[in-house]
């Protein structure tokens, strides 16, 4: 058992070193496009990989606040909850991973830079509904279909079936 948790904690540490020097390695040998406000806005070509992306982060999110209220159940003593929030963390499980994996693969086609990352202090930080970087990213692609990227400022809608609004 000993040996299992050290082989986890360095593959953890191994990973969030390596995330941390893929951004580096980002910023340091790419030149950062500008975007203005009169720019037109562009349509986003991996649109369904995006919208799934988003969609599987806002999943994830509320099937975790749904295992807390599981829990908060439990604790008043109904009985019925311990398979709903193991089908609950099963769920979040799967829609973090489902994020994970899109967030390494979509790229702004103008920047070139991942759409759900996002740096310390970003250049066009996205604000909606109170979250700002990738969360609210998440959030205006589920709810409105259409987004900014918060490296280049560039404004993208996700199909030309919603009407092109402010970002």
């Amino acid at each position: 058992m000993r040996g299992f948790l050290i082989t986890f904690l360095l593959s953890g540490a191994g990973g969030l070193v390596g995330v941390r020097v893929v951004a580096w390695l980002d910023q340091r040998y790419r030149q950062p496009p500008v975007s203005f406000a009169s720019d037109d806005v562009a349509y986003f070509p991996r649109a369904v990989m995006l919208r799934s992306g988003a969609m599987a982060l806002v999943a994830a999110w509320a099937s975790i606040l749904a295992a807390f209220l599981s829990i908060a159940l439990a604790s008043l003593g109904h009985s019925a909850t311990t398979s709903v929030f193991v089908t609950l963390l099963g769920l979040f499980f799967g829609c973090a991973s489902l994020y994970v994996a899109v967030a390494a693969l979509v790229r702004c086609p103008k920047c070139d830079m991942r759409v759900f990352s996002q740096p310390s202090l970003p250049p066009y930080p996205d604000v909606f509904a109170g979250l700002t970087g990738f969360g609210a990213t998440a959030l205006r692609v589920t709810m409105r279909s259409q987004f900014r990227c918060v490296h280049c400022g560039q404004r993208f809608v996700l199909n030309s079936a919603f009407p092109i609004g402010p970002a």
